[in-house]
This record gives structure tokens, C-alpha cells and sequence, in this order.
């Protein structure tokens, strides 16, 4: 074991100007000591709370992704366009964009004539907004459901078929969403990484509507 050392003070006389000298400089380099060991505590500290910080971020990130297809497990032919949270964190959702040849659509209906010019009356099918809400992770939200008409060579199946064909090249999707710790970021929902945003103002912006 360690032991402290201790400076022997001359018995007889007065102490000389080394004892002070030395005295002194022992009590600096104490303070010193004391110090530095302070200032690594405080580091490895820091270092801990900013591990730690960073672990719950990662366990807090949404990610949103956008996905389509036009058959179900069961055989049926259905169109459909979902947004699902694949990320570890809930995503609080404040615009969803759907765009056709790079035009911004206010809703399904909308979408179907752009991609379907010839369409006179409104088709029926299911749909759902995305924004503003707030996902859970892994949950999902449908935005289009429509089963392929039966009878083929009518306007309906002739809309449904130039929807099945644009949903590839013609329809893209951009979001703006905030974790519940205020992180926000923009996305294609295209399976790339978020870009990092400061906020998501929903001014001069036209969320997809049904």
C-alpha cells in the first residue's frame, strides 16, 4: 500500500528556505493532481452521457418508407400504395406530398385523372391521408386500396391499368417527419437515408388527402 510521504521538519532552529521551497511545491503538485484527475472524471463522464444520448436516438429514429404493389397473398389483384414506419421510434408525420410527373396531387381522385386524362366520372376505391399524424414504429397506414375492375375493357380497368403503370416511374412521394425528441428529417420514402431538416413548416405545402 501507498503511503503518503511527509517532509521532515529540522528539529533545532528555524526551518530553512528549503523546506519551505519544498512544502510548497508538494502542495502544488497535489492541486495538480487533484485537478487532473478531476477534469478526466468530468470527460469520461461527458463521454458516457453523450453514449448514452446517442443510444437513445438510435432507439428513437423512424424511418418511413413508401411501398405499392398490385396483387395480394391471395391471389387478388388490388392496387395498393401504403406507408409504412420500419424505423425504431414513433414518426410524427407533419406533410406527405404524392406527386405525379412532379406535380403535387391534393388527392387519390386527382392522381387517377392525371395518370388517366380520358377519366370523366370519379372512381371508386379506399384511400387515406397521412399527414398530420403520428406513427407508430412498425405502423402502417394504407393510402390507396382499389381491386382491378372484373370487366376488362371498360374506362375503370383502363384507369386502373395506367395506375398499375405509373406507381413505377410517374408517382413519387416526399415527407417531412419529426421524432418525439424534435429530430426532423426529409425524405423520398424510397428506402434512401433521411435528410436531416431544422423543422417541417407545413406552409406552401399540399398534403395528400384521401
Amino acid at each position: 500500500m501507498l503511503e503518503n510521504s511527509h517532509l521532515a521538519k529540522p528539529k533545532d532552529g528555524p526551518a530553512p528556505r528549503w523546506f519551505h521551497v519544498a512544502t510548497a511545491a508538494s502542495m502544488v503538485i497535489s492541486a495538480l493532481a487533484a485537478l487532473i484527475g478531476t477534469l478526466h472524471t468530468s470527460r469520461t463522464m461527458e463521454a458516457l452521457v453523450e453514449q448514452n444520448a446517442r443510444l437513445v436516438r438510435a432507439n428513437s429514429t423512424p424511418i418511413l418508407e413508401f411501398g405499392h404493389g398490385n396483387a395480394r397473398d391471395d391471389g387478388s389483384s388490388v392496387l395498393e400504395f401504403n406507408v409504412r414506419n420500419v424505423g425504431t421510434g414513433a414518426a410524427r408525420v407533419v406533410w406527405f406530398e404524392l406527386r405525379v410527373d412532379g406535380q403535387v396531387m391534393p388527392d387519390m381522385q386527382a392522381a387517377l385523372r392525371a395518370v388517366s386524362p380520358g377519366l370523366q366520372s370519379p372512381m371508386r376505391f379506399m384511400s387515406g391521408p397521412v399527414a398530420p399524424r403520428v406513427f407508430a414504429s412498425g405502423a402502417e397506414q394504407r393510402i390507396f386500396g382499389w381491386p382491378k375492375p372484373a370487366e376488362a375493357e371498360t374506362a375503370a380497368a383502363a384507369a386502373w391499368r395506367a395506375m398499375d403503370s405509373a406507381r413505377f416511374k410517374r408517382i413519387k412521394v416526399e415527407a417531412c417527419y419529426c421524432s418525439l425528441f424534435d429530430e426532423c428529417w426529409k425524405s423520398q420514402l424510397d428506402g434512401g437515408l433521411p435528410t436531416p431538416a431544422p423543422s417541417c413548416p407545413a406552409e406552401k405545402r399540399q398534403s395528400l388527402w384521401g
